[in-house]
């Protein structure tokens, strides 16, 4: 599944980045975008700078397209690509593109992918110079760069199973352990076609049913079809004992807007188990 969506253009001048939503898109890829223009007259060049999330991408390549071929001083850095070119002296006269027509790309950059998420492909201080010494207002529409839960997926499209869940020592005796650290861990299945964020959750309850403590595991990205096992270490220091305690388990996953749990059973369901019990001991 994948998404290369133009912006939403509004009316008058636009200066456009693209959505780009795919989920094939990992760690090592590559992709190109376009910057580009549209309902514009007597356009003699443009001045951009692009912002991106570091972390997850980075710019690898800047390229103009012809009218605008004189390239001006320019920079770029961690997150950022600065770019301005002008049509050629003495051939200046200006680009034309009516409302009707297409989109017009005037620039592009190259990317590679560095880790899975969302980055924003925001363009700040952009400038629009015509052929008779001023600027023409514009309005500048930032795009979107992501290889997880694109925006267009169906909820089943999305499935995060926890498969079984694990407590290292069923009966574990504290006075004879190295530490008094118990692992807790989950087993989480990506049951959908995009890769997801998930991280799994530990409530640990006593022999009442009361909580005794909450864990989370570290938070990860799951490839379709891959099975992972993420853990956390709950510490017995405070706990009674003899005694025997109760583990459900819950896994999370997260799209665009957050974390978001969801009901046992459904596509979107956050799945819990309650089987898992141990006992500590002197």
């Amino acid at each position: 599944m994948s998404f290369a969506i133009s912006s939403a253009l509004s009316q008058g001048t636009n200066l456009a980045a693209p959505f780009v939503i795919d989920p094939t898109k990992g760690p090592s890829s590559a992709f190109t975008i376009d910057i580009t223009v549209h309902d514009v007259v007597g356009m003699l060049g443009y001045g951009i700078t692009l912002r991106y999330d570091e972390s997850i991408l980075t710019a690898t390549g800047v390229h103009t397209y012809p009218p605008f071929t004189q390239a001006w001083p320019s920079e770029s850095g961690d997150g950022f690509v600065e770019r301005t070119y002008t049509w050629p002296i003495p051939e200046w006269s200006g680009l034309d593109v009516y409302s009707e027509d297409p989109p017009f790309a005037v620039m592009s950059i190259d990317f590679t992918v560095d880790n899975w998420g969302v980055s924003e492909l925001q363009i700040q201080n952009s400038k629009i110079p015509d052929c008779y010494g001023g600027l023409i207002d514009h309005t500048a529409i930032s795009g979107v760069f992501s290889n997880i839960w694109p925006a267009e997926t169906m909820p089943s499209d999305v499935y995060m199973g926890l498969t079984a869940g694990f407590v290292e020592n069923r009966h574990f005796k504290v006075s004879k352990e190295p530490d008094v650290m118990q692992t807790l861990t989950a087993q989480l299945e990506n049951k959908g076609i995009v890769t997801t964020k998930a991280r799994a959750k530990f409530l640990v309850l006593d022999s009442m049913g009361g909580p005794i403590a909450q864990l989370t595991s570290a938070t990860v990205y799951i490839t379709p079809g891959a099975t992972l096992r993420l853990s956390a270490d709950l510490d017995t220091s405070e706990m009674e004992l003899p005694a025997s305690y109760t583990v459900e388990v819950q896994a999370e996953y997260v799209g665009f807007a957050g974390w978001t749990l969801g009901r046992h059973g459904g596509a979107t369901a956050a799945k819990t188990t309650v089987a898992l019990t141990f006992k500590l001991d002197y």
